[in-house]
């Protein structure tokens, strides 16, 4: 668990260091351009996600797969060859993708933001998805070589740079200010990544260089191999993504899709971090022991018994002090957003759970079975939301997005006991019977409570039982040795 322990710290102080940069980033949004911008501004980041993840996701897991491989053999000409083909791959995927936005703008800003005006927001949101379709190179890079630490502190030096331009951008230039500050922050982090690469990675690995190999078939078609099972998966996400908050603002109107970004946005701060543990940390160790699945499972217990402590209590927290966090975050205007969060919540929990149990599925090319699940849960996220939509208004899209992870997790499980011979360990499944009530007391007294003293103190006696009662002694002492080592340095 030491391992686990570690690659998570330094993805969590990852993490953190974002959540607190984004909420500066997001609290000049919510100021200067009100619900409706921040809105328009979530909507041009989905498209930048969905452009960077449809061209990038598939051949960045990949580089992490197949690097991971290949270091463990020393195959350091392998892993150039790669990288070259990987540079030349996404290039032209990147060029093509800023061809066509700029043929097609107006109808993608019509499609996206309802206007034909914003023609010029999708030019630039195109233009920052170049920028992180190569900077995806480094990352996976970082990852297929478990360089976290290199991972970790490039993407806070780059964020620390990008958000001083991200202010002076807006203040100066308002909405069209926010857009540029898209493509302002890609090209900072990657100038920034590159040289953490140049510095850290080479000084360890000069045999490895872009430079010392040429383009080969033989790394293209393994590229091709995951590039285009999970370009569908990855497409699938951002085309469910824009085509659920579109119909936010087609049947709630603009406002609305502001107000769900507060759900949204905190979900998305944590929940980067469960997606990066497993993309940094869960696919290079899996693809590292293929033959050995009891290892596989030993590893994804353990991060699933980190998460499944850690979370909860934060999310409690949350729920507690909606009232407090988001004026604060965003502005009293925004405070309505609190009665999403309860459902919101309780998916992140299920999605958690649902990621930890398939992270083997892309080491081990399960991709037929990623595109169901993917497909799956979009249709049934945007099928719940506007099935629920009329009666219950903006609620109806979270409860959505709960009901989908639910259905996929009974599924996942499954799937993975059945076919992957994957198994919950016995302490793990007893930690879930013993979380399962104390969650639900949790969460009932923050909206039963009406008096923050006393919701502070019902808060505190929650949490604590939750920290104490579920981890075993042995983990609260590798816990608290962990923070005494890495983190105070004693």
């Amino acid at each position: 668990m030491a391992k686990s322990l570690n690659a998570i710290g330094l993805l969590s102080i990852r993490q953190c260091a974002n959540l607190l940069l984004s909420l500066v980033r997001v609290k000049i949004l919510a100021v200067l351009l009100g619900p409706a911008g921040v809105g328009l501004i979530s909507q041009a980041t989905n498209l930048l996600y969905l452009f960077r993840g449809t061209a990038a996701a598939g051949a960045n897991n990949a580089l992490t797969v197949l690097v991971a491989d290949a270091i463990a053999r020393k195959e350091f000409c392998q892993i150039n060859r790669i990288l070259v083909t990987a540079f030349y791959f996404l290039a032209i995927i990147g060029s093509l993708i800023l061809g066509a936005c700029a043929l097609l703008s107006e109808q993608i800003a019509h499609s996206v933001f309802g206007k034909k005006e914003y023609a010029v927001f999708v030019i630039v949101v195109a233009a920052a998805s170049w920028v992180a379709i190569q900077l995806s190179l480094i990352t996976g890079l970082f990852r297929g070589l478990l360089k976290i630490r290199a991972y970790t502190f490039s993407f806070l030096a780059g964020f620390l740079f990008a958000i001083v331009t991200t202010i002076f951008l807006v203040l100066t230039y308002d909405l069209m200010g926010a857009i540029l500050s898209i493509f302002v922050a890609q090209v900072i982090n990657y100038l920034i990544a590159l040289k953490f690469f140049q510095s850290i990675v080479q000084k360890q690995f000069p045999e490895i260089s872009i430079l010392k190999a040429e383009p080969s078939w033989d790394a293209f078609r393994q590229i091709l191999k995951f590039f285009g099972p999970l370009l569908l998966i990855y497409l699938v996400t951002g085309l469910g993504n824009l085509i659920l908050r579109g119909e936010i603002i087609r049947c709630l109107g603009e406002d609305a899709n502001g107000y769900y970004q507060v759900a949204w946005g905190i979900s998305l701060a944590y929940m980067t971090l469960i997606e990066d543990t497993r993309r940094s940390y869960l696919v290079p160790r899996i693809s590292s022991c293929l033959d050995n699945q009891d290892k596989i499972n030993h590893v994804q217990n353990n991060i699933l018994r980190i998460y499944m402590i850690a979370l909860p209590p934060f999310l409690i927290i949350l729920l507690a002090f909606r009232e407090i966090w988001i004026p604060i975050v965003y502005s009293q205007e925004f405070l309505m957003a609190g009665s999403l969060l309860l459902w919101q919540f309780a998916g992140d929990l299920l999605a958690t759970f649902r990621i930890n149990i398939t992270s083997s599925l892309i080491p081990k090319e399960k991709f037929a079975y990623l595109i169901l699940e993917k497909l799956s849960f979009w249709a049934g996220w945007i099928g719940f939301s506007l099935w629920l939509m009329p009666q219950w208004n903006l609620i109806a899209i979270p409860l959505g997005y709960f009901a989908a992870n639910l259905a996929l997790a009974i599924v996942s499980v499954t799937y993975q006991q059945i076919i992957m011979n994957f198994y919950l360990t016995k302490a793990n499944r007893c930690l879930l019977l013993k979380l399962l009530p104390l969650l639900s007391i949790g969460i009932a007294g923050t909206h039963i409570i009406e008096s923050i003293p006393f919701r502070l103190l019902f808060t505190a006696a929650v949490v604590c039982s939750i920290l104490l009662w579920l981890p075993d002694s042995m983990e609260k002492y590798k816990t608290v040795d962990w923070f005494k080592n890495k983190i105070y340095g004693l």
